[in-house]
């Protein structure tokens, strides 16, 4: 019994570790993660950032995951400035990053 209800927690938590937690928002659709050189003639709006859950329970979350998630947050918040690109102003560091946010009129 205790084997059964090890492998159930370890494979919720492990299902878990897989998933997407954070939705792209219908206004934020329009927002696209690009280099600085795109966006040489756009004008800057501000700044944002992401962060996101890593892991826990010492199963850590896979670097695509965390970058898709951060990435969308930074994009929701972009497209309630007004934004339509943003562009990363850091590196993640424990499932946190910056971006640029900017009005390109695309």
């Amino acid at each position: 019994m205790k084997k059964v209800v090890m492998l159930i927690l370890v494979s919720g938590v492990l299902f878990l570790a897989g998933c997407t937690w954070v939705k792209l928002e219908k206004t934020a659709r329009q927002v696209d993660v690009v280099k600085p050189r795109y966006v040489k003639s756009c004008e800057y709006l501000g700044m944002v950032s992401g962060k996101v859950f890593t892991g826990a329970i010492g199963i850590n979350r896979s670097a695509r995951k965390i970058t898709e998630e951060i990435q969308t947050i930074a994009r929701n918040n972009a497209a309630d400035m007004g934004g339509d690109s943003i562009v990363p102003a850091s590196r993640i560091v424990n499932g946190r990053q910056k971006f640029k946010v900017y009005r390109c009129g695309h």
